[in-house]
Formats: structure tokens, C-alpha cells, sequence
């Protein structure tokens, strides 16, 4: 009696694996033929079409130096070497990253022509032949640093603590080129992480917008969502993208405002001019040209 109900149970559940396999089949067979009606009328043609978004900066970027001044050049230095001591802990407390850059040496005297003068070493020996007084010889060392931090941090709070360890200017350009304008400098910058990875969101916006315009005008309403889902799964096999993106208009450092031309496949160099100097949302707009294969190996 056992073994009949065992041999019963075995032949219920292989019919069962049977007849879902063969509605499986009979299911994907028909989305297969659908899927090639759509795919075979779009061979050959070209499916463009527009979209925009807005894409936001992941971290933000405070830009200053560092300076330190004594007649003795490694004093100055160890002087230096301390407050970059002083700011690596105010970083580590707002769990940011600290950049260094270049660290200028140049030479600063009050005997030239009476007023304090600070240039490189070398080009000051080539001029002291001129000067009967021997210049008073005082060393400056800038060093240029960058701290990111997170987009949500409090960049008040830093530069509060950095100002109280001695954070001597802010701003890209060095001391000594900006001391005597009495122009504004931008702090804070706010820059992309990746890129990239937004865009790719915007991109596949626009291709699922490309597909359903050409579909829309193609087919009915109740074909036109399985026309467009068709197209777009294949849409990474498609050629000839003519793919470019507008991201901005947004304000410059300078106080005018500026846009950038992106083309697809993404080129990093492009993205190096993504830097804003305010914590926005950027719009983006792009335009998506793309030519569907005569052949397609199923």
C-alpha cells in the first residue's frame, strides 16, 4: 500500500513538472514571435529622441594652504610639517580626507626697494649681484591642500576649527599670488565622485523615451508597452549611438555661468570640468540617436 501511494505521488508531481514546462514553453514561444514582430520592423531604422534629468555632487572640497616663515629653512619646515600635524586631526574628527599638493618654497627680504618681496630662490640670486646690501633672508613654505568631505557634513563647523589651527588662506591659488586683491575667494567646492554612474541613469532614461516615441507611432496603445520593452532589452546591441549631454548651465568660480558637452562612450577628461562652487542639482539634457542592426543573432 506504501509503495502504490509513493509510485502515485511520483507520477502526480511528474505530470505536473510536465505541464508547467509545456505552458512555459508555449509562453515563451509567443513572447519570442511578439518580441520579432516588434524587433524586425525596427531593423535598419533609426530611433532618436530627448530627455532631461539633473544630476547632484557626492562630496564637497574645502581648498586652501598652509604657511610657515623663519630665517631657517628647516625650521620653517618643521613649523609646516606641525600644522599639517594640527589639520590631519581636524579631519580625522569630521571623518574626512586630506590632499596635499605642492609645497612652494620661496624667499622673502625687506631690503629690496623697501617693501617685503617674496619670490622663487633661484630668479633672487640672479638679481642680488645688482644690490650693494646684503638682504635680510627670511624662508616661506606654502603648501597647497585640498579637504574632502562628505556632502552632508558640516563645512561651517571645519573651517571654524580649521581657522582656529592655523589655516592661513583659503582658495586654490597660492599666498603669495593673491594677497594683494581684495576680491572674494570660493572656499568650498562641490564635486562628482563618479560621474558617470548618474549619467547612466540619465542615458537609460533617455533610451526607454526613445523607444517609446517610435513605438507610440508605430503601433496601438495595447502593443506599444510590449514594443517599447522589446526595443529597450535590446537596445545595448544597437549601433551608431550618437549619445550627447548638456549639464548645466551652472556658475563658474568667476561668476559666470557655463555648461558642459558630454559625448557617450564617457571620456574622463570631460568630467573634470564638473565642478560647481554651491551645493545644487544640476539639470542635464540629452539627445539619443540610435540605428537598430539589419541582423540580429538570436
Amino acid at each position: 500500500m506504501k509503495l502504490n501511494k509513493q509510485v502515485y505521488s511520483r507520477v502526480l508531481c511528474l505530470c505536473l513538472v510536465l505541464s508547467y514546462s509545456s505552458i512555459w514553453a508555449k509562453t515563451t514561444n509567443n513572447m519570442q514571435v511578439s518580441t520579432y514582430r516588434f524587433v524586425s520592423k525596427a531593423m535598419g531604422q533609426n530611433i532618436n529622441g530627448s530627455c532631461s534629468s539633473s544630476i547632484k555632487p557626492d562630496y564637497a572640497v574645502i581648498a586652501g594652504g598652509l604657511l610657515s616663515e623663519d630665517a631657517n629653512p628647516k625650521e620653517a619646515q618643521k613649523k609646516l610639517d606641525n600644522k599639517i600635524a594640527s589639520v590631519r586631526r581636524i579631519v580625522k574628527k569630521y571623518n574626512a580626507t586630506l590632499k596635499l599638493y605642492e609645497r612652494v618654497r620661496s624667499y622673502k627680504n625687506f631690503s629690496i626697494r623697501g617693501y617685503s618681496r617674496r619670490m622663487p630662490v633661484q630668479s633672487l640670486k640672479m638679481k642680488q649681484k645688482n644690490f650693494q646690501v646684503k638682504p635680510k633672508m627670511i624662508f616661506v613654505f606654502n603648501q597647497r591642500i585640498e579637504i574632502e568631505a562628505k556632502i552632508n557634513s558640516n563645512v561651517d563647523s571645519i573651517l571654524v576649527d580649521l581657522v582656529k589651527e592655523g589655516m592661513n588662506y583659503f582658495g586654490k591659488k597660492l599666498h603669495r599670488y593673491q594677497r594683494r586683491s581684495n576680491r572674494s575667494q570660493v572656499l568650498v567646492y562641490y564635486r562628482f565622485l563618479k560621474p558617470e554612474i548618474q549619467l547612466e541613469k540619465v542615458l537609460t532614461q533617455c533610451k526607454k523615451v526613445a523607444v517609446n516615441k517610435w513605438c507610440s507611432l508605430r503601433f496601438s496603445k495595447a502593443d506599444m508597452k510590449l514594443c517599447a520593452k522589446s526595443l529597450f532589452d535590446l537596445s545595448h546591441l544597437f549601433k551608431n549611438y550618437n549619445i550627447r549631454f548638456n549639464v548645466g548651465p551652472f556658475m563658474r568660480e568667476n561668476g559666470h555661468m557655463n555648461s558642459v558637452h558630454i559625448n557617450y562612450p564617457w571620456n574622463s577628461n570631460q568630467f573634470k570640468k564638473l565642478e560647481l562652487i554651491g551645493n545644487i542639482a544640476v539639470p542635464v539634457t540629452g539627445n539619443v540617436n540610435m540605428r537598430v542592426p539589419r541582423q540580429f543573432n538570436w
